[in-house]
């Protein structure tokens, strides 16, 4: 089905209680869930990590990393700097339950590290961010002394290894060098290699020991320095809950579940709508659209003609009666069943409506109650059941006025269906029943069948048989598109007139003939007048 703005805006008229309701009990929720949280607070220190000054000697001695600020965004929320903190401040909780309420976070572009702390008491967020702060400096500041330590330690070895070294040599220079060896060659040649051996471990011990000394002397020049550069104040408003934001975010939520719920079941709902094609789907024009009157009760409040006059439900009865009258004018219709698909789909009432615009019209109209399994057409009226119909084909010589009522106004008479036969569809396709009909005929202008519903039995396809013409009763909302299909096939097997289909109980958010009943109706010239 194509979606367009008309299509749409008719979806939400159908579904604005769900749309409605669905955001105020989401946002409602939220309120109460978020209304209900312990307020946190959230208290930040700022740390500021200056590289070291000397960086010749911090590549000697520091293994430094890409991301200086990355690698101590980790360290902070690491064991070894929470546990300091728990252990300071004796907090009743371990550093896993600590780390849940810490974010470390490098601000971009900067060599600034925010420590955010969150607590339900705003100075116990700030006293933990600073103490995060200052235990983490401590932490790095001892790390970096015992890897000072360390290296100091590692060159001092290999400047002692290299002093042996170089005294072993001098040793045996001391030995080689004698006025004896000095015509020997191959002495002199090894005096040549120790003498080279010694330049080079004298070489390496200067270094070595020009690294010690600048170690003792630079270390403070070479170290990473980490300061506070804001420390964390009590924050004075809670940053959670926030119920506003969550409130709003509910009901937002709930409409995006809303739409989707509306969606799923426009897309399930295979029921008919006044916008259905019923040309396409039952080969018949849709006559007349019935929209739903509220409050209707069971008996004489049915006859809304009578009743509620200038109610658009009966504008749309006088609407179905004029395009019966073209109708008529096409092939005669004497006779006219009404049928539908199944059971409380309203066509009983329609029968009884239309034939109370039929006989205000000035028509002679007879209703026959053809639903020989649960008559309804004496309920509405009011009459007793005793006789009518099923006496009239079991005793076909008796006058059939004797079996019927005038109800409602004098232009309407009522046959009614009579005790309930064991046996209704063979009753209605007894000769009797056409022979009746004939008879009626000749008396009346028109005649209604009110008929058992077309796929419960097979009453209806005898009844419809035997008329001009049927209407086809469907149910806004709850008839299927199959079910009516399916009706509609069956009553055109035959020789059936199936004159038109009848939606029954459209729905206010439903487009279809309703603009024309209240534009044109009783109640406009009313407004008008007014």
């Amino acid at each position: 089905m194509e979606l367009d703005l008309r299509h749409l805006t008719k979806i939400a008229r159908r579904w604005w209680w769900l749309l409605l309701l669905a955001p105020i009990i989401a946002a409602a929720s939220a309120f109460l869930v978020s209304n209900r949280q312990t307020p946190l607070y959230s208290a930040t220190a700022v740390l500021r990590v200056s590289p070291p000054v000397n960086s010749e000697l911090n590549q000697q001695v520091f293994t430094v990393t890409t991301n200086l600020g990355e690698t101590y965004r980790q360290l902070i929320t690491y064991d070894p700097v929470l546990q300091r903190v728990v252990d300071t401040l004796k907090l009743p909780y371990g550093p896993s339950e600590l780390r849940a309420n810490v974010t470390a976070s490098v601000i971009r572009d900067t060599q600034l590290i925010k420590i955010a702390v969150s607590d339900p008491d705003p100075d116990q967020a700030a006293l933990i961010a600073n103490t995060i702060a200052a235990q983490f400096i401590a932490y790095q500041a001892e790390n970096t002394q015992t890897q000072i330590q360390t290296n100091l330690a590692d060159i001092n070895a290999q400047i002692t290894d290299i002093q042996d070294q170089l005294a072993t040599v001098e040793t045996e220079l001391a030995t080689l060098n004698v006025p004896a060896n000095a015509s020997n060659t191959d002495a002199q040649t090894r005096i040549n290699e120790l003498r080279v051996q010694q330049v080079q471990l004298q070489s390496r011990l200067d270094s070595l020991q020009s690294q010690s000394n600048s170690i003792a002397s630079g270390v403070a020049s070479g170290q990473v320095q980490v300061s506070v550069s804001n420390p964390a104040q009590p924050p004075s408003a809670p940053y959670a809950p926030r119920t506003l934001f969550y409130t709003a975010l509910g009901a937002f939520v709930g409409l995006l579940i809303a739409i989707g719920a509306v969606a799923l079941l426009e897309y399930l709902d295979n029921t008919v709508k006044a916008d259905t094609d019923y040309q396409a789907l039952t080969g018949a024009s849709l006559i007349s659209s019935i929209p739903t009157l509220p409050k209707l009760k069971e008996g004489a409040s049915q006859v809304y003609a009578v009743s509620e006059p200038g109610s658009s439900a009966t504008e749309a009865i006088r609407l179905l009666r004029t395009n019966l009258e073209f109708a008529a004018a096409v092939a005669p219709i004497k006779t006219l069943a009404v049928t539908s698909t199944s059971p409380s789909e309203g066509k009983s009432t329609v029968t009884a409506n239309l034939g109370v615009v039929m006989a205000q019209a000035g028509f002679k109209t007879v209703i026959v109650d053809c639903d020989l399994r649960r008559p309804t057409q004496h309920k509405i009226f009011g009459v007793a059941n005793n006789r009518g119909l099923s006496h009239l084909l079991t005793h076909p010589e008796e006058d059939w006025e004797a079996h019927a009522h005038r109800v409602a106004l004098p232009g309407l008479v009522l046959i009614p269906s009579g005790p309930i036969p064991p046996n209704p569809a063979d009753l209605l396709a007894v000769d009797a029943f056409d022979q009746l009909l004939d008879r009626i005929t000749a008396d009346a202008d028109i005649v209604l069948l009110d008929t058992s519903p077309i796929l419960a039995v097979s009453d209806a396809l005898i009844a419809s048989r035997k008329t001009d013409g049927v209407l086809l009763l469907c149910r806004s909302g709850v008839t299927k598109r199959e079910a009516l299909q399916i009706g509609a096939t069956a009553l055109q097997q035959g020789d059936i007139r199936l004159v038109g289909v009848v939606l029954n109980q459209r729905g206010e958010g439903e487009t279809g003939g309703y603009y024309y009943y209240y534009s044109y109706g009783p109640q406009a010239e009313a407004a008008s007048a007014t």
